[in-house]
C-alpha cells in the first residue's frame, strides 16, 4: 500500500471526491462503520482501524470522500514522517518550509495545527498518557479550499 500523502488530493491512489465504492476498491471493506451527524450534516465515517485510518463521507459533499485520518506512523508527507514527532520537532520543520498560512488551535486535551495550502491538520494531544502529550498522534486529510472557501475536488485519475 501507498502511504504517501499528496496534499490536497489525497493519499497514494486514494482521491477526495472519491465515492465509497471507489474507496472500498482502494482500502477493503471498512472494520466498522459509523453514521452520525455533525449540525445539519449526515456523515458516513469507515474505520481501518488495522490500518490507522479513517474515511469520512459527508451529506453536504454527496458522501464522496471528504476527509481522511490517519495515526498510521507510515503516512509520508513530503517525504517525512510526522507520527511520533514532538509538537516542537513539528513547528520547526513547518517554520522551515514555506507552506503558508499555519492556525495553531489549543482545545481541551488537544492542540491541533493546520496548514491550510496543504489541507492538513496535525493533532497533538496535552493529556492522556504522559508518553503520548506534546506529540503528532493523528493528521486529518481534506481537500483544497478556492479563495471563497469553496472545496477544490481534484480529478479522480491517478
Amino acid at each position: 500500500m501507498n502511504w504517501d500523502v499528496h496534499p490536497g488530493l489525497g493519499l497514494g491512489g486514494l482521491r477526495f471526491g472519491a465515492s465509497q465504492q471507489q474507496v472500498e476498491a482502494y482500502l477493503g471493506a471498512p472494520e466498522e462503520v459509523i453514521k452520525d451527524t455533525l449540525g445539519d450534516d449526515g456523515i458516513i465515517t469507515w474505520y481501518y482501524w488495522d490500518s490507522g485510518i479513517s474515511a469520512s463521507f459527508y451529506e453536504s459533499d454527496g458522501y464522496r470522500l471528504s476527509l481522511l485520518q490517519v495515526d498510521n506512523p507510515h503516512i509520508v508527507l513530503q517525504e517525512r514522517q510526522y507520527i511520533g514527532l514532538r509538537e516542537e520537532e513539528l513547528l520547526a520543520i513547518i517554520e522551515g518550509e514555506d507552506w503558508g498560512t499555519v492556525e495553531v488551535d489549543t482545545n481541551p486535551g488537544w492542540i491541533t495545527i493546520t496548514v491550510w495550502t496543504l489541507g492538513v491538520t496535525f493533532s497533538v494531544p496535552t493529556s492522556g498518557e504522559l508518553e503520548e502529550q506534546g506529540v503528532v498522534s493523528s493528521i486529518q486529510l481534506s481537500p483544497l479550499l478556492d479563495e471563497h472557501e469553496n472545496t477544490v475536488w481534484p480529478s479522480l485519475a491517478v
